[in-house]
Parts: structure tokens; C-alpha cells; sequence
């Protein structure tokens, strides 16, 4: 699955602590496949061809990528089953994704959470706001919420970027954001996460929630989640990798 051109520069090596890992380079099925040491696959909403598209090249020459399509509805993402375990402590959540234009209110692009359908009670996330900029947040299970700079983090429509959010209370500053393997905004978050239970890419949920529910109309690939603080230094390698696709 990593290399589809011989000779092509392939995705950087999973580890163990990748917990739950999508290509998001099907070309046809149901699901999105999870190569991660937790096997949890994750179920596409919609209809092809109508709220996503399988096998689009958007961000990328050599690999391909899922496109959501159906900007402003809940439809068009996918997610796991309430069969995750993954530590409140230590995350790292990344992806590659690609804005196909400015979206009209916040679109969350990947989520790992313990929320039930209704809200976003408790995860972490990253997400596009109507200000045309991503950013990242938090909301913690005694509801603290937390969240990076609004403005830090200007989109670059129609190109392929890496964004990463690492939560780490033992860290100062606790809460990081990276783009394109920069660090480009922080905050002081503090307090547990509860264990998360379901990963969901391109929106949050399959119901209409308090925000957030609009699927994100983009090209998204490279959806990893690990139960380890990630460094700078691995930000910086994993951007230059996956974006060489």
C-alpha cells in the first residue's frame, strides 16, 4: 500500500506506538483499512461519488487520497467503531490533507475522542475554521476545552499539508500544533483526557452535533494517531516524507 510507481518514495515506517494508521488510498470497499498496531478499520458514511470519492491523486503524484465531498452536511466521513483504546495521557494526532476551498463554518478534518453522538464532550482534533486557517483543540472529560491560535495557521488551498496536534501534560508548553513540520501555535492545556474509544476522519459524527459535523471538504491521507508524545524533530520528518508522495 505504500508504493504504487516503482521507485516512488514510500511512507515513512510505522512503529508500535502508531496505534491506528490510514492510507486513505482505496480505490474502492466500504472502509478505510487501519495498518496500525490496533486494526480498527474505519467505515465510510455517505455514498461514494456523492459525499466521497476513493482513489482521487489531490494530494499527492504517487499515492492517492479519500475526497470528501459534501461540504455543510454531517455525511462523508469515516470513523470506527467504539472499539479504540487509546491512553488519556500522551497523544499525537496527524494527517495530510488538502483544502478544496474555504469552509463555511468550523469542519473538524480528524478526531480521536469518547464522545457519544450529540457533542464533542472529550478528544483531541484537528480541524479548518470559516476564517480559512487550521488549528487543534481539546476538550477534556471534566469539560475544559482548549484550543490553538484561530489565525496562527493560514490554509493553503489546492496543496497537500501536514498538520499535527500532540498533547503532553508532563510538557511545557502542554498542547502543540505543527504545520508542515513548524510549530506554529501552543497553548496551556491542562488535565486527563479519558481513554478514547473511536477515531473518525472527515467529520465527527454520523448525527448532527453541537459543531463541527459538517463533513470537511478536502482531500485527506495519512490519518495517525499514537499514544506517544511526538517531537519536533519526527514532525519535521514525517512533513518531508509524506509530502515527497
Amino acid at each position: 500500500r505504500s508504493l504504487y510507481v516503482t521507485g516512488a518514495k514510500s511512507r515513512p515506517t510505522i512503529d508500535a506506538n502508531h496505534l491506528h494508521v490510514y492510507n486513505c488510498d482505496e480505490t474502492s470497499g466500504s472502509s478505510l483499512v487501519d495498518s496500525g498496531s490496533g486494526a480498527k478499520n474505519a467505515t465510510l458514511l455517505g455514498t461514494s461519488g456523492t459525499d466521497y470519492y476513493l482513489g482521487s491523486y489531490g494530494t499527492g503524484r504517487l499515492v492517492r487520497s479519500t475526497r470528501f465531498l459534501a461540504d455543510g452536511t454531517s455525511t462523508g466521513g469515516a470513523r470506527t467503531a467504539r472499539t479504540c483504546s487509546i491512553s488519556g495521557g500522551k497523544v499525537t494526532l496527524e494527517c495530510v490533507a488538502m483544502r478544496i476551498d474555504a469552509p463555511g463554518t468550523n469542519q473538524m478534518v480528524a478526531t480521536v475522542d469518547a464522545s457519544s453522538d450529540g457533542d464533542f464532550t472529550d478528544g483531541i482534533y484537528i480541524a479548518a475554521n470559516s476564517s480559512g486557517c487550521w488549528f487543534a483543540g481539546i476538550r477534556m472529560a471534566s469539560g475544559s476545552w482548549y484550543e490553538t491560535s484561530y489565525t496562527a495557521a493560514p490554509i493553503t488551498y489546492s496543496v497537500a499539508q501536514h498538520i499535527m496536534a500532540v498533547y503532553d501534560p508532563t510538557a511545557s508548553p502542554t498542547f502543540k500544533f505543527y504545520v508542515d513540520g513548524l510549530l506554529v501555535s501552543s497553548a496551556a492545556a491542562s488535565g486527563t483526557l479519558a481513554t478514547m474509544t473511536r477515531v473518525t476522519v472527515g467529520t465527527f459524527a454520523a448525527a448532527p452535533i453541537a459543531w463541527g459535523s459538517a463533513s470537511c471538504k478536502s482531500h485527506v491521507r495519512d490519518v495517525r494517531v499514537s499514544n506517544i508524545a511526538r517531537s519536533a524533530s519526527y514532525a519535521l520528518s514525517s512533513a518531508n516524507a509524506l509530502l515527497a508522495l
